[in-house]
């Protein structure tokens, strides 16, 4: 299993599969996905969760229960940090569409804060600044060159 850190969790990814490393649990546990929702970045794991009083809740079956156990017993959790939201995109294989400047995944309907997704990616816009300088006179602009 591949193990990558991102914003603080460990994930791990297997046949495509996605794993999120809970600690207060202490194994390995299935995610469907990672997206922001206007705000953090949030795990998608409603699938697995969805009786609480399930003893199999958080893993959806007794299977994956025992697959996730196995998983934590064999794999090393030292890995490589990865700080940018489009890598860690990039490495899960997840579809992404485009907010603003950047292929993101979003939520769903929650109201998209851009700034907010800048600070806590700690990036900055990539808008164009200055418009590039151009050497270009208006003799050979009447000739079919662009400024």
């Amino acid at each position: 299993m591949e193990v990558i850190q991102f914003n603080g969790k460990t994930y791990g990814k297997e046949n495509s599969q996605l794993y999120v490393f809970e600690e207060l649990w202490d194994t390995f546990r299935p995610i469907t996905r990672v997206y922001w929702n206007g705000n953090k970045f949030v795990l998608d794991d409603s699938v697995y969760k969805i009786n609480l009083f399930d003893p199999m809740y958080g893993f959806g079956s007794k299977e994956m229960k025992s697959h996730c156990k196995f998983l934590t017993g064999t794999t090393d959790l030292e890995c490589s940090n990865i700080s940018s939201p489009q890598d860690f995109w990039t490495w899960c294989k997840t579809p992404t569409e485009w907010f603003h400047d950047r292929p993101c995944v979003l939520g769903g309907c929650e109201s998209m804060d851009w700034k907010k997704y800048i600070k806590t990616t700690g990036s900055r816009p990539r808008t164009l600044r200055h418009a590039p300088s151009s050497r270009v006179t208006k003799r050979l602009v009447g000739k079919g060159i662009k400024l």
